[in-house]
């Protein structure tokens, strides 16, 4: 029967090796059942967290058309780390497509019967490694806060020097002016309109738009104030990318760095009293 091999790592410092490893293991089960591997499909520094992998898209577009009834991996945290995925997908190719996916090192297939039952139970194990990559990532980052290491990209009025933060005087000044014009009563529309008419670049090295200068205005950064875990990205199932969901107040995390003030705390205040009353 024809088959396909899929593999994948998902950190730039595994090596490159395991990509052989896997499809070495996955080429000798084939041959034990008599299958015949037709391609190779391998993504290199991609998560399983997400199904938005080039490699990954390939060879289910591959299998769909083609006609492919088998599919070889290592592991089931290869196809996603995601239970609700890994489910949704071994749906549509069982009942759908009638593909039979073999995952090697656990001896199993998606033709047994209670495959989903095993696929829920190695689904939480999966979430909890993910969990705790997670939460190793969270420390590490908040230790470069505490360092005063940056863990963002600079903000418009700063540039990164050796993983430091420091003010670029030429933008600091074009911060400086545009809470001057936002206290003196202009919108943030109208100021990003006469940003413009002087072609200066925004943020993003384009137009101004009232976002653009929102962000400006509203960023205690420009205080001296580093307010980090606002927010977290979760995978949600039926999403190829993960979403930016807020977190409480109570979890956000505020550093002092008077270092980086470009304007004074009461200019910030008074024109973030001024945007609530508007």
């Amino acid at each position: 029967m024809r088959a396909v091999i899929y593999a994948r790592y998902s950190s730039k410092n595994q090596d490159k090796k395991s990509i052989k490893d896997q499809v070495i293991l996955c080429q000798i089960e084939a041959e034990k059942r008599s299958d015949e591997v037709v391609a190779v499909f391998f993504d290199e520094a991609k998560s399983g967290l997400s199904d938005d992998r080039e490699a990954y898209q390939e060879m289910l577009n591959f299998v769909k058309k083609n006609n492919i009834k088998k599919i070889y991996t290592y592991h089931t945290s290869r196809i996603s780390r995601d239970t609700a995925e890994i489910k949704l997908r071994v749906r549509e190719l069982k009942y759908i497509y009638g593909v039979n996916i073999i995952f090697v090192s656990q001896g199993i297939s998606t033709q047994q019967e209670n495959i989903e039952l095993f696929l829920s139970a190695n689904g939480i194990a999966d979430e909890q490694y993910v969990e705790s990559i997670r939460k190793n990532t969270w420390r590490g980052l908040y230790g470069r806060l505490q360092q005063g290491k940056a863990v963002f990209a600079p903000k418009f009025g700063y540039k990164l020097k050796d993983g430091e933060l420091y003010i670029d005087e030429k933008e600091a000044e074009i911060v400086k002016e545009i809470f001057d014009l936002y206290i003196s009563g202009k919108g943030f529309k109208e100021i990003a309109k006469i940003l413009n008419q002087r072609n200066i670049l925004s943020p993003r090295g384009s137009k101004w738009s009232l976002t653009a200068v929102r962000e400006i205005i509203t960023n205690e950064i420009y205080k001296g104030v580093i307010v980090w875990n606002k927010y977290q990205y979760r995978k949600i199932p039926g999403f190829s990318k993960r979403k930016k969901i807020p977190n409480p107040p109570k979890q956000w995390i505020r550093i002092e760095r008077p270092d980086l003030q470009i304007v004074p705390e009461e200019i910030w205040e008074e024109a973030n009293s001024k945007r609530l009353e508007r």
